[in-house]
């Protein structure tokens, strides 16, 4: 919950409104020009001629070769609207990213904070779900029940995720935000933004994963 003051509270932690946060970086802030996107189409009825914002970022993740699996688990109870399985580095070690995407309220981007407030409460709900064998035994379950695999092998990733939720495997976290109707380089001016994406930064962090939010550029 975040309060006009600046303060938020992410599960029972709560956060005071700071002047003094570092401006957000290129690690956490990452920009997209979002061509040819419907910002007010999440995942259903875009403008013709036009891709909703799931389309656009599924389109995104397949084009990146580290990408094994996408699930799409957009529907009521999701553990994330997508769930990008990287294959393993060289250390062995895969990488899950949870990705929640919202709407704009607006057709062109802005420094909107209703925009922002579902999104990143679910993203900071997300934490319940980086443990591996948790996740697996989930994400079966959802399979089984309506969920399905977006990109990459789904009978591979189905015996996959029955052995990680026995054994898990070495695993990184990340948590991603995509919210086209924020204008990424005004992000850190405005100072009820930057609070926002500071706490919920803060709280995906203390939780040993890393936190991304894609903005419009």
């Amino acid at each position: 919950m975040f309060f006009a003051d600046g303060s938020s509270t992410i599960g029972a932690a709560l956060f005071q409104g700071s002047d003094d946060y570092p401006d957000l970086t290129s690690t956490v802030l990452s920009l997209r020009p979002f061509t040819d996107v419907d910002i007010k189409a999440e995942a259903k009825k875009a403008r013709l001629g036009m891709r909703t914002i799931k389309a656009y970022m599924v389109e995104q993740f397949e084009q990146d070769p580290g990408v094994e699996y996408i699930v799409d688990d957009d529907r009521a109870g999701e553990v994330a609207d997508l769930v990008v399985i990287h294959e393993p580095d060289v250390t062995g070690i895969r990488t899950i990213n949870l990705v929640h995407l919202k709407y704009s309220s607006k057709p062109t981007p802005g420094t909107r904070v209703e925009d922002l407030y579902d999104v990143l409460g679910q993203a900071g709900r997300g934490v319940v779900w980086l443990q591996l064998d948790a996740l697996a035994r989930r994400l079966s379950d959802r399979l089984e029940s309506g969920s399905s695999v977006a990109a990459g092998d789904a009978e591979q990733l189905g015996r996959e995720l029955k052995e990680w939720g026995a054994t898990p495997v070495p695993t990184s976290w990340s948590i991603t935000v995509v919210q086209p109707g924020l204008r990424g380089a005004k992000a850190n001016s405005k100072r009820n933004i930057k609070t926002m994406l500071s706490d919920v930064l803060a709280w995906v962090s203390q939780h040993g994963a890393e936190f991304r939010v894609i903005a419009h550029s």
